[in-house]
């Protein structure tokens, strides 16, 4: 049997999870136990952030674990919603083949997003009465950015796209939550250290944009000199 909360295993016969826990009157068999997870930690993110950011801070994490089993899936749904967006508002191939590119350029891009904003965090701790601590800089990152991915899907419609602006505004707030929880900053200092950290991570991910489309860029031109050149 396996948690319906973290994923763990449940081994012997205690009525709580090792890993989180959570009763284990929640607990599902089989492989998407993971997956179960992940959506009820999506859940609690966006309705219950201050209890759940408190049972994040008790859980033990790799960097692995939280790349592979939170960032990878949920940074997809954001990528993936872009370039669905970007292809039916492209109509010749080459186009098509821009959005690809740029989808392409744009995933692992979050990856690295994510490892400046989390050092970023943890870098900033001392200056506002924080303890720095790297893993709970990196868990308040992948967590806090919970309702920015998930509002991604909005660039399915290009003109809905602005609509995404609401995700990043409630991520601001969960992760105001959770900085004193995991940074050990004082709650009065929350605030401006949420913000300082969602500026740099404005900034990050804006550079990151403008590399993704100059790289798309770049790529679709060399791919058109490509197919002028075996035209004639």
């Amino acid at each position: 049997m396996f948690c319906a909360h973290c994923g763990e295993p449940i081994l012997g016969e205690s009525s709580v999870c090792d890993g989180c826990g959570t009763r284990i009157c929640a607990t599902v068999p089989g492989t998407d136990a993971r997956a179960a997870g992940r959506l009820e930690r999506v859940r609690r993110i966006l309705l219950a952030p201050s209890a759940e950011w408190r049972l994040i801070a008790s859980e033990a994490a790799s960097p692995r674990e939280l790349y592979v089993g939170y960032v990878a899936p949920l940074a997809a749904i954001a990528v993936a919603a872009s370039l669905v967006g970007r292809t039916l508002a492209a109509s010749p191939a080459d186009r098509i083949a821009a959005a690809l590119v740029h989808a392409a350029l744009a995933y692992p891009l979050c990856f690295l997003g994510v490892f400046l904003v989390a050092l970023i965090v943890d870098l900033l701790a001392p200056s506002f009465g924080g303890r720095r601590d790297a893993l709970a800089a990196l868990k308040l990152t992948v967590y806090g950015f919970t309702p920015g991915w998930l509002a991604g899907v909005f660039n399915v419609v290009p003109a809905l796209s602005v609509l995404a602006i609401l995700g990043a505004l409630y991520a601001l707030y969960v992760i105001c939550l959770g900085l004193p929880v995991l940074m050990r900053c004082p709650a009065a200092k929350a605030a401006g250290y949420a913000a300082v950290a969602v500026l740099c991570a404005i900034g990050t991910w804006a550079l990151f944009a403008a590399l993704a489309l100059w790289g798309t860029a770049g790529i679709g031109r060399m791919a058109g000199e490509a197919v002028r050149q075996i035209g004639a």
